[in-house]
């Protein structure tokens, strides 16, 4: 288990290294998306 969470670490960070910013903000918007789906209707 203790591995996995390294690799993932280690994944992630080369993902967010490799991928540009365009990439980055769509993954967030993406986040939000689906927080926003959980959560409920938001105001922004």
């Amino acid at each position: 288990m203790m591995e996995q969470i390294e690799v993932t670490s280690i994944r992630h960070g080369r993902m967010v290294v490799q991928t540009p910013d365009i990439d980055l903000e769509e993954d967030l918007e993406d986040e939000n998306d689906q927080d926003h789906e959980s959560d409920g209707p938001k105001p922004r």
